[in-house]
C-alpha cells in the first residue's frame, strides 16, 4: 500500500512538473469567446509562425495624453523575462509598460500562452492598472507583434467608450518588408461594448 502511494506521488510530482501546475509565472490571461458589457474586445486572426524569435505580441490601452492605461495582455515568453534575452521581442511595448519593474503577480495578471492559429480576442474591462474604472472618453488600442528577429508590426486605433456600442478597424505599421507580407496577426479591431 505505501509502495502504491509512493509511486501515485511520484507520477504526480512528475505531471506537475510537466504541466507547471502549481509554478510562479502560471498563465493567467487566455483569449475568450464572448464579449461581456462594459467592455472593450480585442480581436484579431492569429497565424502561428515556426521557428525561433517569432509568435509574441502585446496588447496596450493608453489615454489621450499618451500615457500607458493597461497592458491587457503580453505572451508569456516576453512577459516572464524573454525581452532580457531578445530585444527585439516587442520592444514598444516593453519600452511602454517598464515590465522590468513589475513583481511577479503583476506580470502573472498580464501572462497569456501563445494561441493555436486561428481568431483570437481578449478584453479589456475598461479599468487601469490599478483597478479602476477609467473615465468616459477615447482612448488608443495597440496590438504589437514580433513577426521575426527585427520584422514586427504595431496596430493601434481610437475607441470611444463614452456612448453607445461601437466597432473600429486598427492600422498596422511594419518594420520590414518582411512584415507586411506575414499574416502572424492581422485584421485587428477593437469592439465597445456599454
Amino acid at each position: 500500500m505505501k509502495k502504491n502511494i509512493l509511486v501515485i506521488g511520484v507520477i504526480g510530482a512528475i505531471v506537475c512538473s510537466l504541466t507547471g501546475c502549481g509554478k510562479k509565472g502560471e498563465v493567467k490571461v487566455q483569449p475568450v469567446e464572448v464579449q461581456t458589457a462594459g467592455t472593450v474586445a480585442i480581436g484579431f486572426d492569429y497565424t502561428k509562425r515556426e521557428g525561433y524569435s517569432s509568435n509574441q505580441y502585446a496588447i496596450w490601452i493608453e489615454d489621450e495624453k499618451g500615457d500607458l492605461v493597461k497592458t491587457v495582455c503580453a505572451t508569456q515568453f516576453t512577459a516572464q523575462g524573454g525581452y532580457e534575452k531578445r530585444a527585439e521581442s516587442i520592444p514598444m511595448w516593453v519600452e511602454k509598460s517598464g515590465i522590468s519593474t513589475y513583481d511577479q503577480e503583476q506580470v502573472d495578471a498580464i501572462t497569456t500562452a501563445t494561441p493555436n492559429t486561428g481568431e483570437v480576442m481578449y478584453l479589456w474591462d475598461c479599468k487601469n492598472e490599478k483597478g479602476e474604472q477609467v473615465p468616459s472618453g477615447v482612448y488608443t488600442f495597440f496590438v504589437e507583434g514580433t513577426i521575426y528577429k527585427k520584422s514586427g508590426v504595431l496596430y493601434s486605433g481610437k475607441i470611444d467608450i463614452s456612448g453607445g456600442a461601437c466597432e473600429v478597424e486598427a492600422v498596422p505599421e511594419f518594420t520590414t518588408d518582411e512584415a507586411a507580407e506575414s499574416d502572424l496577426i492581422v485584421d485587428v479591431y477593437a469592439k465597445y461594448l456599454p
